[in-house]
C-alpha cells in the first residue's frame, strides 16, 4: 500500500527513524589540522578549536593562524575561537605570548569571539587567567574574548555565534573529541 507521497507506508516509517537516530548521534570534528604530544587543532562548522596540553609552542600557533584563514575563506560572516587549556600547564614564555598576540590581531578581523577554557583551580589559574588576558590586551583583538573555567560555560556564552548549529551541548561534544580522545577520523 502506498502512503502520501507515494512511497510504501513502510518506508516513511523507517525514515523518520532514520531522522529520529541522526540526531542523537553525537557531532563530530570535521578537519584535523595538527595533532600532536602538546596540542590539537581541529575545526567544526564555523568553530576553530584547539587544546594547549602540555605547552603551546610557536609552531603550532603558525597552524592555528593558516587554519583561522581557511576557515574564514569558507565562512566570510565570521568564525569562533575556542581553545581549552586542561590542567597545569605552565604559562607560555615571552616569545610564544608575542607569537599569540601577533595572531590574534591577524587575525582577529574575521573572529566572532574567542572562548579560551582554563580548567583547573588556585593560583595557576588565576595567574592563567591573567597571561591569557594580557595577550588579548596587547593585540588588540576587536572581538570579544571570554575565559571560563568550565568547557560547558564556555559553549554557552560562544553559542550565538555558532553557524547552523548553535546548541552549547554539541559544542562540548566536539571539544571533548579534541581535548580527551584526541583524532579517530
Amino acid at each position: 500500500m502506498l502512503g502520501s507521497r507515494g512511497l510504501p507506508a513502510d518506508a516513511r516509517t523507517t525514515r523518520t527513524v532514520r531522522r529520529s537516530t541522526l540526531a542523537a548521534v553525537r557531532p563530530r570534528l570535521e578537519k584535523v589540522w595538527s595533532e600532536g604530544p602538546d596540542h590539537a587543532i581541529g575545526e567544526w562548522s564555523n568553530t576553530l578549536l584547539t587544546t594547549w596540553r602540555t605547552t603551546v609552542t610557536i609552531d603550532a600557533l603558525e597552524v592555528s593562524r593558516i587554519a583561522s584563514h581557511d576557515l574564514h575563506s569558507r565562512y566570510p560572516d565570521g568564525i569562533v575561537v575556542f581553545n581549552v587549556i586542561p590542567g597545569m600547564m605552565p604559562i607560555p614564555p615571552t616569545e610564544v605570548r608575542k607569537k599569540a598576540s601577533s595572531v590574534l590581531g591577524e587575525t582577529g578581523a574575521h573572529v566572532l569571539c574567542t572562548t579560551t577554557i582554563i580548567q583547573g583551580e588556585g593560583f595557576w589559574v588565576s595567574a592563567a587567567r591573567a597571561a591569557v588576558a594580557g595577550i588579548t590586551l596587547f593585540s588588540r583583538a576587536p572581538h570579544p574574548h571570554k575565559v571560563f573555567g568550565t568547557i560547558s560555560d564556555g559553549a554557552k556564552w560562544a553559542a550565538p555565534n555558532l553557524d547552523g548549529d548553535p546548541e552549547p551541548e554539541n559544542l562540548v561534544a566536539v571539544a571533548e573529541q579534541l581535548l580527551v580522545q584526541g583524532v579517530e577520523s
